[in-house]
């Protein structure tokens, strides 16, 4: 259950919706009259470089939690294997 959207529909459901829209075969058109404005643009786009000292690391370092991610979720892209569970539990029936 999703709680913003509601239930998830059914995989024949959505295998239906999506079969709908991603079996047609479209030809995008690649020489519309504004590509060339974009690509005449792109070359001018350049990033500029950034430059961080090891003084902002240690800072922003010394404020990060331990395992925890960046994100406003923090947790921690971590995978368990059944070795961290111990010699008699599995995943399974655990």
């Amino acid at each position: 259950l999703n709680k913003q959207s509601g239930p998830s529909p059914y995989p024949r459901v959505m295998k239906k919706f999506w079969g709908k829209i991603w079996s047609k075969k479209i030809e995008h058109n690649h020489d519309g009259y504004w590509l060339e404005e974009v690509r005449q643009k792109a070359p001018q786009a350049k990033m500029t470089d950034i430059v961080v000292s090891p003084e902002e690391i240690e800072k922003l370092l010394k404020r990060a939690s331990n395992w925890a991610a960046p994100g406003p979720d923090k947790l921690h892209n971590h995978q368990r294997s059944p070795q961290d569970l111990g010699p008699r539990r599995s995943y399974i029936g655990s």
